[in-house]
């Protein structure tokens, strides 16, 4: 424990300096009179010693907690504490903590300035373990009494502030758009804004506060909302383009940083976004409208721009819209979206100027946000939406307005051909960082104890990662608020299949929340009411009566492709389910009336999203109920239904939730999944066997597994299916048998291998038969390979003439700078890359040769674990050899040398006689020259695409290391090495000369196709980690050839 008695003696007194400067400020504001009150109540009487042991206390019990905090390590506590021992001596950053202190509402990395980071002297890294620090100590501070006056008046003063640059902001808005600031217009402008704000401030989905007497369904947006990082291709292709060039020192190249919605904005006016379900598509464009709409862009959003209109408007009723003005709007036209958006505003009571919306965006600056493309359930009606918004986009783009779009990734796919191209950027998932400001976000929406909260947060956060299945759901944000609400309120087993996880919250909202509250008998009573009047025996008959309710509508809404229905046709459906399903005779339609406003009201599943229409508060749960009904059909109603529908972007969730639900049962399944595999439908079936994890009998799973490597395998499947099964396989679990095998290469002439002058005659080597996989370089991690010094040690490399130059210390000072124990390859933590059977990437070369070190330790304990040429039996390392980088020659060497401009794929020039993969029907030799007349041929391009992962291929990230068998090169004596072409650039230890650097080998999935023969190269500097340089390793009786 430090002794905090120093710092805690300047922070009482800093606190009447910050307490003046603030009243002064709020003596210039209008809120003078609050400003004259906390003087009176505050600065008059304050003083300083009496609260020196308060705040002691206040920062030893920081201390405590910021130790125990999940995620914190004890060197990144060390570090901080260090720099905020500073606090005792420092009055600058005594008086930027306080203040920081004083408004600080979340512990987000983002409520962090860059000044106050650069006042405590740290870096980016720590930005978050800062934030967890100060929210500790923020916790513990607002409990001193003395200290609840200079808290509550920064408040005022910072909604003061708010409202004034909101006032600015609207006479600016206004202005931009050549509107004037009194009169209709300018009451219309108000008054649009107001419902925007009104509409889009507050989450009413899933947030309730069951221990309370008063629970509420709703949660501000911006009090659980968490940065999703976005993948703009056209930036990380710019950056490319330029490493591509062998530009050295491009660490911070700017489109390899990670994206999120503040850089994609500026810089496109139209961009589509494209999201799993339950990526957080809707929430990022509400984000967006409320950030324009309450004038906050600037510091919302970094918006640097004039201000924008926003304008959301969710497509999902365009189709419908569209099939009733046919007469209207017989041709796609602008003026078909343009009165379904004033259409839209009408039907929310909303009362605007005539043309208010077509003035506004003839004069531009206005923000368009179209939600959830996908939601247009016909594909034919979806294409024809898509024109419509095309003449919408083409007729208003021109005048500087702006465009955003969403959909889920198929429901776009299907009618990409009918959009103006627009750059589509794909919506991740979480990172562990971001996973737990919104775990740390909801816990504190739930939960009014600050300490209790933190509990709740720290719990889920140190068991989530135990368990795989339900680390990698937690990554998709409408999950993680499911597995946050289960958790707390279930008190139940973090499930581990996304349909268990929709079964648990459907409980949990139809019910079994209420029955968390303090009233035992009135918690009884509502959870057991479901609007008809009927009596239960308990929650749990209630629950399911609610749950067939419920899905006898979602069911109906699914086949009629409706996302959302009028309050009439659903009071139909009801009455119907009522009378026919549950016996009701007498008053069905008043049980129908009854049950849809306890449906709205209370569960928040299936809510009244505007006037006299009803939807589920997300797709996910209207296909999740969906299912649930599905399954109950005769098996062969059951089975034409899901092959009916199986190709359909509508239909796909609800067909794999299905398909996983437990009360399928195994036969029904196996039924399905047979019917699936023999018509042709394996993508679909692997996703359903990784969705069923152990519900799925363990022949088929091998069937499928077997049929998806064969598929992702064959050089007759289009590339991007052999992608899809192969990022199926690795979610199923598959690795290559020899992933950890070694292959022979001979000695060899130095005139055999290049024309270059590289190094002497080759003695003979071994070297790994696919690149390293990020589950190998986990065993790395997972060995303290980070931690332990003596990895990081006298790393060598070998200059361009073969002489041994020993770094030394430079390895182990790199590491310490980026982060110790705690670093990792720059993309570990990115769902997009690390994925088991694909190439680690984004590992500098320090990395990659600490990796060879341990591994040399460890080969040489004879762990059992690798084997030469594909057998399995021990690979013990002789004293005298070592686990390295190949040096250029050496790789070079292993694919079967450089001459002819071959790739590695093509007979060798080394020895003849080799058995080589077979080149496609059309006999054209892939040894003719790479040049870029030869590339746009096509033969030579189609030849390379079969056989290596590039740029080309647009598959836009790695691939599976055992994807390209008919890529792989076959040496002399029968061994093959797989992977050597495109995928990952593969570091060597030949070592640039005059800057620190050093030289890679092979291409990348981002680099053209020429660089996929064997005489690429490029080199980066050792501690550049931004691009795909990945490892192989080689095993050799010297260090070097020449050493």
């Amino acid at each position: 424990m430090l002794d905090w008695i120093p710092a805690a003696s300047a922070l009482a007194s800093a606190a009447l300096v910050v307490g003046r400067v603030m009243a002064e400020e709020g003596a210039k504001t209008a809120t003078r009179t609050l400003a004259e009150q906390f003087a009176a109540n505050f600065l008059r009487g304050y003083q300083a010693k009496q609260h020196e042991n308060d705040l002691r206390r206040a920062l030893e019990a920081t201390e405590d907690a910021f130790r125990k905090s999940p995620g914190v390590t004890n060197a990144q506590a060390d570090a901080i504490l260090t720099r905020v021992a500073k606090l005792a001596t420092d009055r600058n950053l005594q008086k930027q903590t306080l203040a920081a202190l004083l408004t600080l509402d979340d512990p987000s990395p983002t409520r962090i300035s860059d000044d106050l980071l650069r006042a405590f002297g740290l870096n980016e890294q720590a930005r978050p373990t800062l934030a967890a620090f100060l929210w500790e100590f923020r916790l513990r501070f607002a409990q001193i009494k003395a200290y609840e006056p200079l808290m509550k008046f920064a408040l005022e003063l910072r909604a003061a502030k708010k409202q004034d640059a909101t006032n600015t902001w609207l006479a600016a808005l206004a202005a931009a758009q050549g509107i004037a600031t009194t009169g209709d217009h300018a009451q219309a402008l108000n008054d649009y804004l107001a419902h925007v704000r009104e509409k889009h401030t507050y989450l009413s989905f899933l947030f309730v506060r069951p221990r309370s007497r008063e629970a509420t369904t709703e949660a501000e947006l911006e009090a659980v909302f968490v940065p999703l990082q976005v993948h703009d291709p056209e930036a990380e292709e710019k950056a490319r383009r330029r490493v591509d060039k062998n530009l050295p020192g491009l660490g911070d190249l700017e489109g390899f940083k990670p994206q999120t919605i503040n850089d994609i904005l500026p810089r496109y006016d139209y961009v589509l976004l494209k999201g799993a379900p339950g990526s957080g598509k809707t929430t990022l464009l509400r984000h967006l409208a409320l950030a324009f709409a309450n004038g906050d862009a600037k510091e919302k959003l970094d918006w640097q721009g004039d201000p924008l209109l926003p304008i959301l408007v969710p497509l999902r009723n365009f189709g419908e819209f569209l099939k009733n003005h046919r007469k209207e709007f017989p041709a796609p036209a602008p003026m078909s979206l343009l009165t379904y958006i004033q259409d839209h505003f009408t039907k929310n009571a909303l009362a605007l100027t005539p043309d208010f919306f077509r003035q506004r965006l003839e004069n531009g600056k206005c923000l368009v946000l179209l939600d959830a493309l996908d939601e247009v359930s016909d594909p034919e009606l979806r294409a024809c939406v898509a024109q419509h918004v095309t003449q919408f986009i083409d007729r208003y783009r021109p005048r500087k307005n702006r465009f955003v779009l969403s959909s889920r990734p198929k429901g776009y796919d299907e009618v990409a051909e009918y959009l103006p191209r627009p750059i589509v950027c794909t919506v991740q998932p979480l990172l562990p960082e971001g996973r737990a400001e919104l775990i740390r976000k909801l816990c504190r929406a739930l939960e009014r104890d600050a300490a209790r909260a933190s509990h709740d947060a720290a719990t889920l956060l140190a068991e989530i990662p135990q368990k795989e299945k339900v680390d990698e759901l937690s990554r998709n944000p409408l999950f993680c608020t499911t597995i946050v609400l289960v958790s707390k309120y279930r008190g139940a087993t973090l499930p581990e299949r996304r349909v268990d996880i929709f079964k648990e919250i459907v409980d949990l909202l139809l019910g079994f929340w209420d029955t968390s509250r303090y009233d035992v008998a009135e918690a009884f009573q509502l959870a057991t009411d479901d609007g008809t009047g009927r009596a239960f025996r308990d929650v749990g008959e209630a629950v399911e009566a609610k749950h067939r309710a419920l899905a006898h509508l979602a069911y109906w809404m699914q086949q009629q492709g409706r996302a959302e229905t009028t309050e009439q046709d659903a009071l139909a459906q009801l009455g119907t389910f009522f009378r026919e399903r549950e016996g009701e005779k007498n008053v069905p339609d008043q049980w129908a009336r009854g049950f849809l406003v306890i449906a709205h009201q209370r569960s928040g599943l299936f809510v009244e999203g505007a006037p006299n229409l009803y939807n589920f508060s997300h797709s996910n749960f209207r296909e999740y109920l969906a299912a649930t009904e599905l399954v109950k059909e005769l098996d062969a109603a059951l089975a034409q239904k899901v092959l009916a529908h199986i190709g359909e972007a509508w239909w796909e969730e609800t067909i794999l939730l299905a398909l996983a639900l437990k009360e399928l049962g195994d036969p029904r399944r196996k039924l399905l999944m047979d019917e699936m595999l023999q018509r042709g439908h394996l993508l679909m079936a692997g996703k359903a066997a990784v969705d069923m994890s152990d519900r799925l009998a363990a022949p088929l799973r091998d069937e499928i597994v077997t049929k998806l490597r064969t598929m992702m395998q064959s050089i007759q499947t289009p590339i991007k299916d052999r992608a899809a099964a192969g990022e199926i396989l690795d979610a199923l679990g598959w690795l290559p048998d020899d992933l950890d095998a070694f292959v022979h290469i001979p000695a060899a002439e130095r005139n055999q291998v290049s024309r270059r002058n590289l190094v002497s005659d080759l003695p003979e080597f071994w070297i790994a038969r696919y690149p390293v996989t990020c589950s190998q370089y986990q065993k790395f991690i997972d060995a303290g390979g980070y931690a332990d010094e003596k990895y990081w040690r006298d790393p060598s490399g070998v200059d361009e003439n073969g002489r041994a130059k020993n770094l030394k210390d430079e390895a182990w000072d790199w590491l310490k700078r980026a982060g110790g124990a705690e670093r990792r390859p720059r993309y570990w933590d990115n769902p997009r890359f690390h994925r088991a059977g694909y190439p680690v990437i984004g590992v500098t070369w320090y990395e990659a040769s600490a990796y060879c070190a341990w591994l040399t330790e460890r080969l040489r304990g004879g762990d059992g674990e690798s084997g030469r040429g594909g057998e399995n039996s021990s690979f013990i390392l002789h004293p005298s050899s070592f686990v390295r980088l190949p040096t250029e020659a050496e790789w070079v060497r292993a694919a079967g040398g450089e001459e002819n401009n071959r790739y590695p794929w093509d007979p060798s020039v080394i020895a003849s006689g080799a058995k080589q993969s077979p080149t496609p029907d059309s006999g054209i030799a892939s040894s003719q020259p790479f040049d870029s007349a030869s590339l746009r041929s096509g033969s030579l391009l189609a030849m390379t695409l079969a056989r290596a992962n590039v740029k080309e291929s647009e598959i836009g990230g790695t691939t599976p290391v055992a994807m390209y068998p008919d890529g792989k090169r076959i040496t002399e004596d029968g061994g093959e090495i797989w992977d050597l072409a495109g995928n990952a650039w593969e570091w060597t230890s030949t070592l640039y000369e005059n800057i620190d650097a050093a030289y890679l080998r092979g291409g990348a999935y981002w680099t053209k196709a020429e660089s996929a023969g064997v005489r690429a190269r490029s080199y980066s500097d050792r501690y550049y980690d931004d691009s795909a340089d990945g490892v192989r390793v080689v095993v050799a009786s010297r260090i070097f050839p020449r050493s």
